[in-house]
């Protein structure tokens, strides 16, 4: 019976598009005030409930149920069936004291997560101004409390409003009707009625003679459906689906939309766990390292949180090449190597500080190509590749020893003897390790602790065996034992943190200070800026307006920042993505180490049964291995247990 009725409560009895037709033969138009015009940013009507008590702190046990009962309780005594917000705590056993503090705390609560129905808000303004408008509720808050919620939310410029809980009549009942139409003076079939509830808003104004139109309760706004695939919490993930679910904004480009939906509550999770933990933790300041966390800044300084921050230019390649000396054997550079398992001649020349462009007769000579997979856990016994290692080695630490005295120079700008707080999107930490290095090399014992979106297997070794402190928050393989969520669709999450400008390559000297040197920004050509790069600027417009709106909200209060929460929806494209995820992103280009490939655009299936080496190299390839199988065999499978023996296979 409970489907029936969310079927019946979500089924509209006609499509938006006819609205402006249907009440163009009408003098009044009559509209239901809330899930009409008034949207909760909860699941249910009830959850309002469960808010005040967690808001209360639970003073009263089993609030939620004791609420429930008191109102089908004060009902049954009542005729008429309506009732008032005092008849319903009258029948709460509790003091009165603790009464009245509910009470005020619900109507608080109602007025806090009240918002404009984005779908009909511009109708009623457009009825507003070709017809006369009035307002019916069946409700029992105290029309002080509506009059408020309607200004609130910008519902203005109708007639009268009309309440169940003055009149006592009702819509269900439909003497509220007859009510309305003897107040106004008007026959029945001069007015039209919109409401959402089956029964009350359409059944019972046409028993009267009074056309209606049923609005659907609820429909979803979103891209997409966000199934829980990471545990939350299910009222806090509720909570959090409400709220983009009534405020995303339909008329958007799909990017920003995304950016809203998907990466605007992984950012503001993350900035408020570091900042949460870092107030714990009496961190005196916050170090956002470029690229990814130029975003993260923006969302600090957006939330104007207290604890002072900056952004410090580095990479990876900018913090590990000057830490290379002639000391180091071939066992202990290949095991600073920062690239995946499966790598490339490339990726390996750029993670010594070479260009592999400047060595290709060397290359060859030494029987690599390009595009050769390479396995990094083998190559301390890879006699090929040693022997082409002591062809370079001069080369790298020249070129290290160039760099070095203009990185240390670069990082005496910032005050690292005070505590903490630095800031990357992951995976292993080396940025931490190198820096922690390059630090104690000018005497200075820093007081860092690391925040990631994510800490991978290698940050144990990065950070864990030299004991440097550091949190993870979607994953933490350094503290927990915990699953690295980012492995198959990484180029996918790299991308949503983008900063619009190049890594940093290295460091210059100028007049009286020192300056990051980047590359060429990637993603810019002599046209302007790619389409990838556009995307990713709407993408991370729309997660920032997600924060503004989402900050200070009950909703953000009782999430807190709970990763499980927070980082679901991202997790939910990356690792089970749908249709429209493949579309929006499967061709962006991604650069790896200088290698442009594609996160997930697979060729067609016949071309890898005619040609299965290259399905091979261009799983390797992409970034987003779960868009590309999903992308490649588009049917309904459990891509993530193929991912996981592929994945198990490839490090075998």
């Amino acid at each position: 019976m409970s489907g029936i009725r969310s079927r019946l409560a979500d089924w509209s009895s006609m499509t938006p598009s006819k609205y402006k037709q249907k009440v163009s033969d009408y003098k009044y138009i009559s509209f239901d005030i809330f899930d009409t015009l008034l949207k909760r940013d909860v699941k249910e009507p009830t959850d309002v409930f469960r808010l005040v008590n967690e808001l209360c702190q639970h003073r009263i046990e089993d609030f939620s149920t004791l609420r429930k009962e008191a109102e089908v309780h004060a009902r049954e005594k009542k005729a008429s069936g309506e009732v008032t917000l005092e008849d319903i705590y009258a029948e709460i056993p509790a003091s009165s004291n603790l009464k009245e503090l509910y009470q005020k705390e619900e109507l608080d609560c109602e007025l806090r997560i009240s918002t404009p129905n984005r779908d009909l808000k511009g109708f009623y303004n457009y009825c507003v101004q070709h017809k006369k408008v009035v307002l019916v509720s069946d409700m029992y808050l105290p029309r002080t409390e509506i009059v408020d919620l309607l200004k609130k939310n910008e519902i203005i410029g109708y007639e009268k409003l009309y309440l169940s809980c003055d009149l006592d009549k009702t819509k269900a009942a439909g003497d509220l009707f007859d009510y309305v139409c003897d107040d106004l003076g008007i026959a029945k079939n001069e007015i039209l009625h919109i409401g959402n509830a089956f029964r009350a808003d359409y059944l019972s104004p046409e028993k009267k003679g009074i056309a209606s139109i049923k609005v659907p309760t609820y429909y979803n706004r979103m891209q997409r459906e966000y199934p829980d695939t990471m545990g939350a919490d299910s009222f806090s993930y509720d909570l959090l689906n409400a709220f983009i679910n009534n405020h995303v904004p339909r008329s958007k480009d799909k990017y920003f939309r995304f950016g809203y939906e998907v990466f605007g509550p992984l950012l503001y999770g993350f900035v408020n766990f570091i900042y949460q933990d870092a107030k714990k933790e009496n961190i005196k300041q916050i170090v956002f390292l470029s690229r990814d966390g130029f975003i993260m800044k923006k969302m600090y300084d957006l939330l104007g949180l207290d604890i002072p921050a900056v952004y410090m230019e580095v990479s990876r390649r900018s913090l590990r090449v000057p830490s290379y000396h002639r000391n180091m054997s071939y066992e202990e550079m290949v095991s600073t190597l920062t690239v995946p398992n499966m790598t490339n001649i490339v990726e390996l020349f750029d993670s010594f500080g070479l260009n592999a462009d400047d060595y290709k007769q060397l290359i060859q000579d030494s029987g690599y190509t390009y595009d050769e997979q390479i396995k990094r856990d083998r190559l301390i016994e890879d006699d090929k590749f040693k022997k082409l290692f002591e062809l370079i080695r001069e080369d790298i630490f020249d070129n290290a020893d160039s760099e070095r005295d203009a990185y240390l120079a670069y990082i005496r700008q910032f005050d690292f003897s005070k505590p903490t707080a630095l800031v990357d999107i992951g995976w292993g930490g080396s940025m931490q390790m190198y820096l922690t290095k390059a630090l104690r090399s000018l005497g200075v014992e820093p007081h860092i602790k690391g925040y990631y979106v994510g800490l991978t297997l290698k940050s144990r070794e990065n950070l864990g065996e030299i004991g440097l402190p550091a949190v993870g928050y979607a994953f933490d393989c350094l503290n927990r034992e915990d699953e690295e969520l980012e492995s198959s669709y990484i180029g996918l999450i790299e991308s949503m943190f983008l900063e619009q400008n190049g890594s940093v390559k290295k460091y210059k000297f100028c007049a009286d200070h020192v300056e990051a040197v980047r590359y060429p920004y990637e993603y810019r050509t002599g046209n302007g800026l790619m389409q990838e790069a556009v995307a990713v600027g709407k993408i991370q417009d729309g997660a920032l307006r997600f924060g503004r709106e989402f900050y200070g909200t009950i909703n953000a209060q009782l999430i807190h920042n709970d990763y499980r929460t927070m980082y679901c929806h991202m997790h939910d494209v990356g690792a089970y993505p749908v249709r429209k995820n493949i579309e929006q992103f499967g061709s962006f280009k991604f650069f790896n180490c200088g290698n442009q490939v594609y996160l997930a655009s697979p060729r067609n299936l016949l071309a890898y049964v005619e040609h299965p080496k290259d399905l091979k190299k261009d799983i390797y390839d992409c970034q987003w291995k779960m868009g590309f199988l999903k992308a490649l065999l588009k049917a309904e499978l459990p891509y993530d247990r193929i991912y996981g023996v592929l994945r198990k296979k490839a490090n075998s």
